[in-house]
């Protein structure tokens, strides 16, 4: 199996470090799977990176541009949503798992995300090895496609608004194509 962990311009330095001591431990503790660290900016032309993602079974990565090649991994293939902190202060964080409504669109594929601990305290060695272990053995136990829910490709809070919006709890207003506020809707 080929992982690739995709570098990100929000990660930090201790986070980068994270990432790459993940790829070391598990090129050298899981064997039949390759983990690269990819910079897409570094692979050119265009045609490149199609050619590269093509054969990738495991894509991980943050929010942002780079969420979009999970569009374009083979059937069968995991993406690993790893998130991201919008503001983190003493007792409060914001996590955001930005682009998460690509995995719906993909039921022949799964979405995996970081888990809210993980994101609150920072990413960790162990905490990413786990996940690509569990994308692994999702793989390799040939994940059934009968039985998909657009839930089973949702984080937390995609299933929470998902939920919300269905019983009829939570609208949204949107006042351009960029910008909605979502509003509670409190029954009589």
């Amino acid at each position: 199996l080929k992982a690739v962990i995709t570098k990100n311009k929000r990660f930090d330095e201790s986070t980068t470090a994270v990432l790459e001591n993940a790829a070391r431990t598990l090129n050298r503790n899981l064997p039949g799977v390759e983990v690269q660290l990819v910079d897409w900016g570094s692979i050119r032309p265009f045609h490149k990176q199609l050619e590269y993602v093509r054969d990738v079974d495991i894509h991980v990565s943050s929010i942002g541009t780079a969420m979009f090649f999970s569009l374009l991994l083979p059937d069968g293939s995991v993406t690993i949503n790893l998130g991201h902190v919008l503001q983190r202060q003493a007792n409060a964080f914001l996590p955001d798992f930005g682009e998460e409504f690509i995995g719906t669109s993909r039921s022949l594929s799964r979405t995996l995300f970081a888990p809210l601990t993980e994101l609150n305290s920072g990413l960790s060695t162990g905490g990413v090895v786990a996940l690509v272990q569990q994308a692994v053995d999702l793989i390799n136990n040939d994940f059934s496609t009968k039985d998909y829910g657009i839930d089973d490709n949702l984080s937390i809070f995609g299933r929470f608004f998902r939920s919300y919006m269905a019983k009829k709890l939570i609208s949204a207003s949107c006042s351009t194509r960029i910008r909605c506020e979502w509003h509670l809707v409190v029954p009589k």
